[in-house]
């Protein structure tokens, strides 16, 4: 008589997997690993390459929208007790840029500029306005894409070497985050020129009175580009300009009366500049970690755009277009 095999046997036979064991199999399956992001090295002609495309990628665009977020670090305000409505910082703004046309939103007030003229939407309509908009509150620092990227296009090449190139991720895509930082002349320029925000330095003076007599501030700028390598697109900007002023050594404000102190203590409101150091900073996210001098006050600028080349300015009517000297 035949012996039997046993019914154990026949899982050695390669049947299909029944459909709901498929799942599981499949899980078990070692995951497709995305290729690695290819950086090019800090210093390299190729991230010097990279950083020109992304700033020509920008200008050929033509129009986009942003969000950006701001903040100030006052030298002179640094570690007051601040009466309150002075120490927020500027609103966050959504706005966008097509051709000159450059818009902004807050959350109180729309307003438009283009060729120098600036024009808030009101509840009559939009109305010319110089710097007081619809709320009542003064018009903000706006990021203006196109000329950021030209001032950065048209920089020497000497000056557009890219410091530190990291991996990074912005609008959900991986990217290479170049940094750059600048002093001298180009520092001057990129401050100065309406590109970046200015540092609030001395806000609630309007300003600290200059003229021959008058140290001679400096500037330093740390900017890091998210830049999608493929495209060239610039997903998120970084920017952090720093203002020394050796005016402000031998200033001090107070707030908040008494305080605990008879008021006539002679230390300096300002912080003591930080120890010089030989040891480069670190640098997170394309930024450099430098701790600010006493004299030293800071402007932060952040911003993420996306819609390139494709954004739709707002709805403006007839009266505020002729402002604008748009059809």
């Amino acid at each position: 008589m035949r012996s039997l095999v046993p019914f154990a046997a026949l899982s050695l036979f390669p049947f299909p997997l029944a459909a709901q064991d498929a799942p599981a199999a499949a899980a078990q399956a070692p995951a497709a690993q995305a290729p690695a992001l290819q950086l090019p090295a800090a210093g390299s002609p190729e991230a010097t390459a990279l950083f020109v495309r992304a700033c020509n990628r920008m200008l050929a665009a033509g129009s986009g929208t942003f969000r950006t977020d701001e903040e100030q670090d006052s030298a002179i305000m640094r570690g007051q007790n601040l009466p309150g409505g002075l120490s927020h910082d500027p609103p966050s703004i959504r706005g966008g840029w097509s051709s000159d046309l450059l818009w902004a939103e807050t959350d109180d007030d729309t307003f438009a500029t283009r060729n120098g003229a600036t024009v808030a939407k009101t509840d009559g309509g939009w109305k010319l306005r110089a710097r007081t908009l619809a709320s009542g509150a003064q018009r903000p620092f706006v990021l203006s894409p196109a000329l950021l990227f030209t001032q950065l296009a048209k920089l020497p090449v000497a000056q557009q070497r890219v410091a530190n190139v990291e991996a990074g991720e912005a609008g959900g895509k991986p990217v290479a985050i170049l940094a750059l930082s600048f002093t001298g002349p180009t520092a001057d320029d990129l401050a100065l020129g309406g590109a970046l925000p200015a540092t609030g330095g001395a806000f609630l003076f309007g300003g600290l009175p200059g003229g021959s007599g008058a140290p001679e501030k400096t500037y330093t700028v740390d900017l890091a580009l998210f830049v999608e390598p493929t495209s060239g697109d610039v997903l998120r900007l970084r920017a952090k300009v720093y203002e020394d002023n050796p005016m402000l050594a031998n200033m001090r404000i107070r707030f908040g009366g008494g305080g605990g102190g008879d008021g006539d203590a002679d230390e300096p409101a300002a912080k003591t500049p930080a120890a010089a150091t030989t040891a480069a900073p670190v640098i997170k996210k394309g930024l450099p970690e430098r701790t600010p001098g006493g004299t030293e006050s800071v402007a932060y600028l952040k911003a993420d755009f996306k819609d390139l080349g494709s954004a739709k300015p707002p709805s403006i009517d007839d009266a505020g277009k002729s402002w604008l000297g748009i059809k």
